[in-house]
């Protein structure tokens, strides 16, 4: 039972982390821009850590005893498809509104499917402590950095353009 405890407790905290520092850093990097929409996410958020902790514990049972790199590819797929999968779910819910939402939840989900469900597989192993700590710190830094740069791809990819109007002054 502890072991069980143990990836639920890791990939919950993980998602809820993550989820919420890539928020976070979206926010900061637009000037504060979409901060009222932090507490809804962070609702969200939850409920989608909730279903990668279960996720984790499935896939943990077998899954635990592969080795290092191999889990962390799984997860990281799996929570790629996870966070598509729960934005699916949040703009069925919302509809129209989810495009009032200024967070790129698409984004911060994908990241945080694949920090969490990293946590949760790591966790069914015997890890030392020192390990897991180290393995927090790292998933932190991908996800702010993950959203970091998420922008700047995203402008590119969608061929986003600039328009500036210069007045003239009357003649």
């Amino acid at each position: 039972m502890a072991l069980q405890s143990r990836v639920i407790v890791w990939a919950f905290g993980m998602v809820a982390l993550t989820s919420m520092l890539a928020g976070i850093v979206a926010v900061a990097i637009h000037g504060g821009f979409g901060a009222a929409d932090l507490a809804p996410f962070a609702v969200w958020s939850a409920m989608f850590a909730v279903a990668i902790a279960f996720m984790a514990l499935g896939v943990s049972s077998f899954a635990g005893t592969w080795r290092l790199p191999f889990q962390y590819l799984v997860s990281v797929a799996l929570g790629t498809v996870a966070g598509l999968l729960w934005t699916r779910v949040f703009a069925a819910f919302l509809g129209g509104w989810v495009a009032a939402c200024s967070i790129p939840v698409l984004a911060c989900w994908i990241l945080a499917g694949g920090c969490g469900l990293s946590a949760g597989l790591t966790a069914s192993a015997q890890r030392r402590p020192a390990f897991k700590l180290v393995e927090a710190m790292v998933l932190c830094l991908i996800a702010a950095l993950g959203m970091a740069v998420y922008s700047p791809i995203a402008a590119a990819a969608r061929h986003d353009q600039t328009v500036t109007i210069i007045a003239q002054p009357p003649r």
